[in-house]
């Protein structure tokens, strides 16, 4: 769930607030705008996921005449296995050059870089990675107009490495890295989700069935987003069909 939260204090806006102007860059050059008007000293709070729909990245850019707060709170569950929330204050102006310090693609750690132009110029940028383990990798990217990008930085560099980041672009953008780590502590509501969906939604699992293949097909899954490197093993039955194994090994740390 994606949520804005803004706030224009009394004494900026005046007794009559601000109207502010809300645009919603999407990956691809789409783009959704709107206005709000922010009554002054009051906090006015939006539902992204309603306004944009649901399962899209979305970047946000926020004007108006006078000064305002803006932080968006982010919760989710990340790929079933790690629930959790955070919050970003806006950045007041992008800019071309941007340094972010932490950052890891070690087992069970998935990073990314969200990167946003909202300037009505393609930029062409360069992302240097950082790393103690390895020799430093550069990633020449363009970002077009109006839109956003995201870096699978885990996909990109491999697993195993803790990541420092430079990047420069020609054109002003503005720069997150998300960072999400599911570990592999036991959640009793992750469970009960996994539970429900094994014996509801699937249903009977008998061996050699589809019922069957599809449970295998869904654990591993699950294995894989906690960090695993899972393997399905098929192993004959006498009637000719086949049940499953479901065989999962942690990736080697590098």
């Amino acid at each position: 769930e994606e949520w804005l939260t803004l706030y224009a204090p009394r004494e900026s806006g005046g007794a009559d607030g601000t109207d502010v102007t809300l645009n919603c860059l999407f990956q691809g050059g789409e783009e959704q705008s709107l206005k709000v008007h922010l009554d002054p000293d009051r906090r006015h709070t939006l539902f992204i996921n309603q306004l944009a729909g649901e399962g899209k990245d979305v970047s946000l850019e926020l004007s108006a005449d006078e000064p305002f707060l803006a932080e968006r709170p982010m919760y989710f569950n990340y790929r079933g296995s790690c629930r959790g929330g955070h919050v970003s204050s806006g950045v007041e102006e992008a800019g071309t050059q941007w340094y972010l310090a932490e950052g890891t693609t070690r087992p069970g750690f998935y990073e990314y870089l969200c990167l946003m132009n909202p300037g009505d110029t393609e930029a062409t940028l360069t992302v240097d990675i950082i790393s103690a383990q390895i020799k430093p990798t550069t990633l020449a990217l363009t970002l077009a107009a109006r839109s956003r990008l995201t870096v699978d930085v885990r996909a990109t560099l491999g697993t195993g490495f803790d990541t420092s980041f430079e990047v420069v672009s020609d054109q002003p953008i503005a720069v997150e890295r998300p960072l999400y780590y599911p570990t592999q502590s036991f959640e009793v509501a992750n469970a009960t989700d996994h539970l429900r969906h094994l014996s509801v939604n699937i249903g009977l699992r008998i061996e050699g069935t589809a019922g069957e293949e599809a449970a295998a097909a869904y654990l591993a899954a699950v294995l894989e987003g906690y960090g695993y490197d899972p393997v399905i093993q098929e192993v004959p039955l006498p009637n000719g069909a086949f049940t499953r194994n479901v065989i999962a090994r942690m990736e080697p740390l590098l």
